[in-house]
């Protein structure tokens, strides 16, 4: 049998420079997710969820906004938004408060109606803004509404 010489190295490397803490920088401007990295090799772009990095900044997408008029508001029973019945009892919903506004006995609400507002969807909830002065008017969480409504002349 013959002997054998193994020899060992050990390299030792300083990764301060390269990573440290000021080389992930929290940019306030940018879109949610993204970070900006300074290293050797300049600044890039690294979006965390998904690993993906590019030299190019990401743009800041505006929150979807709406430019939407109030009908005003009608209470409905709990049986009436269960599955299958739901679109109905929107669609008939929103005939009241097309039909009816003018009539000055009905029960239904008149909040907001006729009033322009903006329908801004942001950081998960939806909001109604005063398009004059900026004010909140109403603001819910997305996942906590049930039933959506987009009102049609046809009435099915």
């Amino acid at each position: 049998r013959g002997e054998r010489n193994f020899a060992l190295c050990v390299f030792v490397f300083s990764c301060e420079y390269i990573w440290s803490e000021q080389s992930f920088q929290t940019d306030p401007d940018l879109p949610p997710g993204w970070k900006k990295i300074t290293d050797m090799a300049g600044i890039y772009y690294w979006h965390i969820p998904t690993g993906t990095t590019q030299w190019e900044r990401p743009a800041t997408r505006p929150a979807p906004c709406f430019a939407v008029r109030s009908l005003g508001w009608v209470e409905m029973a709990e049986e009436d938004l269960a599955p299958g019945k739901s679109s109905v009892a929107v669609n008939n919903c929103i005939r009241q408060l097309s039909y009816c506004k003018n009539d000055i006995r009905d029960t239904v609400g008149i909040w907001g109606e006729g009033k322009d507002m903006y329908l801004l969807l942001e950081n998960n909830m939806l909001n109604l803004v005063d398009p004059m002065d900026r004010s909140v008017l109403h603001s819910q969480p997305i996942a906590s509404i049930r039933v959506w409504g987009v009102g049609r002349d046809n009435g099915r």
